[in-house]
């Protein structure tokens, strides 16, 4: 009876999450280009014979940022660095602003086209109950809890960080950054043994994350970074509402001479003023190494 019921209420779960998945579709000529951010969900459903689970996504001709990151991104401009750096922050945002958290972020759940458009895939996968690698998972769903918008911004930091640091801001130092790179889930994971789980965990709810140096990208999209892996999720930088400036390449681009120098200071104070979270200028990085 207990096994029946767990059954059912994943079912439930999926069912419910996938139709939850229909707000992604867009329902405007606007918003078609803007719905290329993330791969779109046709179909989804329970085969009633065989029992299994099933979700029709959209084909997206790509690779996992994971591969990029291994075979294509220290051959990239700084300039087509940014570019996907903004396309992967946007292609989160675009979920969130139409009600629909994700849920597993990982370097594999985002496929970058040929033009650096990332795409996020895999919606509705964190239904049923496959846990998410230790390395993006928030401080607050270590031992359980319910993923959230704040989740996703903690496993967008983790990516963030990994983009811009070239490690994972907790990590186990026996085991490469191509070892980091390949987990996507609690199944192939990292980490090997109860101890290796239980450093991470305890680094992911302690420690604080080496700081990152300005001299690649501006202060202020390190600040962000660093909003984004508070621990507090009440404090947790929001990918939604605090998001409007990656649209400019300036403010997302840090060169240390020049770029930066040329934002305008309209856009500084309107930045200042208008996002809706505590002070991120207020948030200082840590020292780097």
């Amino acid at each position: 009876e207990r096994l029946r019921k767990k059954k059912f209420e994943l079912r439930e779960s999926f069912l419910g999450e996938a139709r939850a998945l229909g707000k992604l579709r867009p329902t405007t000529n606007r918003e078609r280009s803007e719905a290329a951010r993330v791969a779109q969900v046709f179909d989804a459903d329970v085969d009633e014979n065989s029992g299994l689970f099933y979700i029709a996504q959209e084909f997206v001709d790509g690779v996992t940022l994971a591969d990029v990151l291994k075979t294509r991104w220290n051959s990239l401009s700084r300039r087509k660095q940014e570019l996907l750096m903004r396309n992967v922050v946007k292609s989160v945002r675009y979920a969130h602003d139409r009600g629909v958290p994700h849920g597993d972020i990982s370097l594999s759940n985002f496929l970058v086209e040929d033009s650096l458009n990332a795409r996020l895939v895999d919606f509705g996968m964190s239904s049923l109950g496959i846990p998410s690698s230790i390395l993006y998972l928030a401080p607050e769903l270590i031992g359980g809890g319910n993923r959230s918008f704040e989740s996703d911004a903690w496993s967008l930091g983790v990516v963030l960080y990994r983009m811009t640091y070239g490690k994972f801001p907790f990590r186990l130092e026996r085991a490469s950054a191509g070892d980091h790179d390949a987990a996507k889930s609690s199944l192939d994971d990292v980490v090997k043994t109860a101890e290796e789980y239980a450093e991470l965990c305890s680094k992911v709810r302690e420690d604080r994350p080496v700081g990152m140096s300005d001299d690649f990208f501006s202060k202020i999209f390190g600040n962000f970074i660093w909003g984004l892996l508070e621990k507090d999720p009440e404090k947790r930088c929001s990918v939604r509402k605090s998001l409007w400036y990656v649209r400019d390449e300036r403010l997302l681009g840090g060169y240390a001479a020049g770029v930066v120098a040329s934002v305008s200071i309209a856009s500084v104070i309107a930045w200042a003023f208008l996002r809706p979270l505590p002070e991120l200028s207020s948030l200082s990085l840590p020292p780097g190494k």
